[in-house]
């Protein structure tokens, strides 16, 4: 969200109302007026996020670039309503004087979850220009009726994929849908040298685990393609623990840098990086394996599958059996250059301008105006 502001701070004056903060207070950061609430209610957050999974919100949430239905909520539960859109005791609540003194010219609202955002909103102006940017991590959960009047409200939504894009069509009409992507720079100086650890051959498997690796666990997935592929390198970049299997060498386990940098190396010198928990939201670190023309292979369903698919960059699996048919394909010496020079042009086209993110988040700014 602070890429989104600072896109539109290249042509507006932005104020950013956030209910973070140990006291309320406003202060300019040097690029926005940031106001304060000190309202966060975080325990409020978590029973919201635990309805949401009861009512079955997440349980069918994999990435789709088509229309998602839109889920229903028939409940007139008052209690249930009040955990899921607020109350008058809703954290934003204090936000209505903040909008009365800005007098701002254009609202951007974050988060579908934060419906009682909207009542300030409305509160200040029904007439106020209203963007959304909805960060749909949960497609099911973000197409609830339940939250469709933000969308209904809104006079633009922004969005960074195409699974967010699809999920919003079934809430709002496609012309109000704008695709933004984001800027995400890697350093490609790492292309110089190798990782010390893992190697310069550029033939090793960097396996990112479905769960935090721990000293001697690896997670399962990096452990079947251990057993599988038993004459190739695995290299396994966990939490905080970097582990190297050589064929005919004692594992390496040593504690992993912290640094952004270190495993940007590593995938820059990977023959394939297998990213068994792709964030989602944009799924960063599958993007940034593409920018250097390793191709990427990923679950099935996860957002990552979007840049494996549409940007023609990888591959996915859903089981065991069908992640050794991914990693057998992409040992293909063809296949293999083919998805990572198609993955890395994609993944620059799309996710490697910083000037590109500007215009598109400026255009949507300007037309509200």
């Amino acid at each position: 969200m602070r890429q989104v502001a600072g896109a539109l701070a290249c042509s507006a004056n932005v104020h950013v109302i956030t209910t973070q903060g140990d006291r309320p207070r406003n202060y300019d950061d040097g690029v926005f007026v940031v106001h304060e609430l000190a309202t966060e209610d975080h325990a409020a957050d978590r029973k919201r996020d635990l309805v949401l999974a009861a009512l079955g919100a997440s349980t069918d949430n994999r990435a789709s670039r088509g229309r998602v239905s839109p889920a229903p909520f028939a409940s007139e539960d008052p209690s249930l309503l009040e955990l899921l859109v607020g109350t008058n005791s809703d954290p934003w609540r204090p936000g209505s004087a903040c909008l009365s003194q800005i007098a701002p010219d254009v609202i951007v609202l974050t988060d579908y979850r934060q419906a009682g955002a909207l009542d300030v909103v409305d509160k200040y102006r029904t007439d106020a220009h209203l963007v959304l940017v909805p960060l749909g991590t949960d497609l099911r959960g973000m197409t609830l009726s339940v939250f469709a009047r933000l969308f209904e409200r809104a006079d633009a939504v922004l969005v960074f994929t195409e699974s967010e894009r699809g999920a919003s069509a079934s809430l709002v009409a496609q012309d109000k849908i704008h695709l933004v992507s984001l800027p995400l720079a890697v350093n490609q100086s790492v292309n110089a040298e190798p990782h010390q650890h893992a190697g310069g051959d550029r033939d090793y498997m960097l396996v990112i685990p479905g769960k935090p690796s721990g000293s001697g666990s690896s997670g399962p997935w990096a452990d079947l393609l251990r057993a599988r592929f038993p004459d190739r390198a695995v290299v396994v970049a966990g939490s905080g623990v970097l582990e190297v299997y050589k064929p005919g060498s004692q594992p390496l386990v040593v504690p992993a840098a912290r640094s952004t940098s270190d495993l940007l190396r590593l995938m820059a010198w990977a023959r394939m990086t297998v990213d068994a928990r792709p964030g989602s939201l944009f799924a960063r670190r599958s993007l940034q394996s593409l920018m250097f023309g390793t191709p990427i292979i990923v679950p099935e369903g996860s957002r990552a599958q979007e840049h494996a698919e549409t940007g023609s960059g990888g591959l996915w699996f859903d089981g065991p059996g069908e992640l050794f048919s991914c990693v057998e394909t992409m040992l293909d010496p063809e296949v293999h250059d083919s998805l990572g020079s198609q993955g890395r042009r994609y993944a620059l086209d799309r996710y490697g301008s910083t000037a590109s993110f500007i215009e598109r988040v400026g255009l949507v700014l300007s037309e509200r105006q």
